[in-house]
């Protein structure tokens, strides 16, 4: 859904001038458009992007369980994509990362 810079920011418990420079990268590259009530959204190749950061997330998680076979778990699978999705969202406090949670 659409969100603020600083809701997102209250998200991600980081101050709303920490995501001034990640926001304005990933506006650059077309990741993230802002409407005129100051919504953030993520464009097609934001959301593109997104679920490549969550698969790269799920399939690390994967190779860290290695010997483990989740894949014959059905019920283990939505699980592991949240937990992969909620990976790609978590921010440093020192280092700006991916901050993108809207989707069109």
């Amino acid at each position: 859904a659409p969100t603020t810079a600083p809701a997102l920011a209250s998200e991600l418990h980081v101050a709303p001038d920490q995501l001034r420079e990640p926001l304005d990268g990933l506006t650059q590259h077309a990741y993230v458009v802002t409407d005129d009530e100051h919504q953030l959204e993520l464009t097609p190749d934001g959301q593109a992007a997104r679920e490549k950061l969550i698969s790269a997330g799920r399939a690390e998680l994967c190779r860290l369980l290695e010997g483990w076979h989740p894949e014959e778990d059905e019920e283990l699978q939505p699980v592991l994509r949240r937990l992969a999705g909620a990976l790609v969202v978590e921010m440093p406090a020192e280092e700006p990362a991916y901050v993108g949670t809207a989707t069109r």
